[in-house]
């Protein structure tokens, strides 16, 4: 029993020697770098601060506004658009179809799904639609003509070309048909194009300027 507990004893002793050998301090080896982070936004607010003293955040904005001014003045042109090479015309049948019951303020239904609507029927379409090409002197002279002639009617809608421009040449608003919606609506394939009622048909007539 007694050789038992000495040899107990002399075990635990040389694990206690072991453990003390392992966590003794071995000294430094190598170079120790201290841990650290870099200030992300501190960075971010540094370089701001180094573009906005050399003018570069100031002419960063001069050209997005720039950019924004030149596409309000001068919007992307309607696609796939000629010029008029020969007259021709043709009638528009503006019903539709109604796809839901529509109804006024008050909850009132006047159309019903699936009835075909005339909108002639409800309203009197009085304007004249000059579509043209705000770039093409000829196109503009000829809507110039008709506006004078018909002031309060003649609606100008450019398919290409600066708004400020067509709006100093007739001296009123000009609209543009952007994303070309109204001549797909109407089937415009050419410009300069008159879209007007006549003998109480709406009729399309591309001609020549």
């Amino acid at each position: 029993m007694m050789q038992s507990v000495r040899t107990l004893t002399a075990a635990m002793a040389v694990s206690l020697t072991m453990a003390n050998a392992m966590a003794a301090d071995l000294g430094q080896i190598g170079t120790v770098y201290p841990l650290s982070e870099p200030d992300l936004m501190a960075s971010i607010m540094g370089k701001l601060k180094e573009k906005e003293a050399s003018g570069e955040i100031k002419q960063m904005q001069d050209e997005l506004v720039k950019r924004a001014e030149k596409h309000v003045r001068r919007p992307p042109p309607v696609a796939g658009l000629g010029k008029v090479m020969e007259p021709r015309s043709w009638e528009f049948d503006p019903t539709v179809v109604v796809q839901r019951d529509l109804a006024d303020h008050r909850g009132r239904v006047f159309a019903r799904a699936g009835q075909v609507v005339n909108p002639l029927n409800h309203m009197d379409f009085r304007r004249q639609l000059l579509f043209i090409n705000g770039d093409d002197r000829d196109q503009v002279s000829w809507a110039l003509r008709i506006v004078n002639a018909n002031s309060e009617t003649a609606k100008v809608i450019l398919v290409n070309g600066d708004i400020s421009e067509g709006v100093k040449a007739f001296g009123r608003p000009v609209y543009f048909d952007q994303q070309g919606f109204l001549v797909r609506r109407f089937g415009i394939e050419n410009v300069p194009t008159i879209v007007h009622k006549v003998d109480g048909r709406i009729m399309v007539e591309e001609k020549l300027p």
